[in-house]
């Protein structure tokens, strides 16, 4: 397994992909499940997940891991808008999806939306303004 492991950080490299972030997983671990091998993986690679899918073995961490990788990269924000200011509607459409939206009172529009962390970071600098609008937001996921 680690000359296989060598190889894909070779590749990597190569890739100049050296930045991003990895999840290392062990497939058809059903094979070496008995063995001392697979107790030594775990402890020499406590992040790593281990996958098997003849034993359906990880699956969910597996998936787990890569949604959690996924949320990573967003921040899911509320914001709350007076009808005439509803261009900046379209400035979240521009950068992120709209998940949810409410009018209020027949003057507000409340909108919850889904931004790229690093878009998000960008309209805000680029639009000062629409921090006046924030009701909420992932503090936690922000720089």
């Amino acid at each position: 397994y680690e000359e296989h492991m060598d190889i894909v950080k070779n590749v990597l490299r190569d890739l100049e992909i050296k930045k991003k972030n990895v999840l290392l997983v062990f497939n058809k671990i059903d094979l070496v499940e008995e063995s001392g091998l697979f107790r030594q993986l775990k402890v020499r690679f406590p992040e790593a997940v281990f996958v098997s899918a003849v034993k359906n073995m990880g699956i969910n961490q597996f998936k787990q891991k890569i949604l959690a990788y996924y949320n990573e990269q967003f921040i899911t924000t509320d914001w709350q808008f007076p009808l005439q200011e509803m261009y900046k509607r379209e400035l979240l459409i521009k950068n992120g999806v709209i998940l949810q939206e409410n009018m209020i009172d027949d003057h507000y529009l409340q909108v919850v939306s889904r931004i790229p962390k690093s878009r998000f970071e960008k309209m805000l600098k680029e639009n000062i303004k629409m921090q006046e609008f924030m009701i909420n937001h992932d503090k936690n996921k922000l720089n």
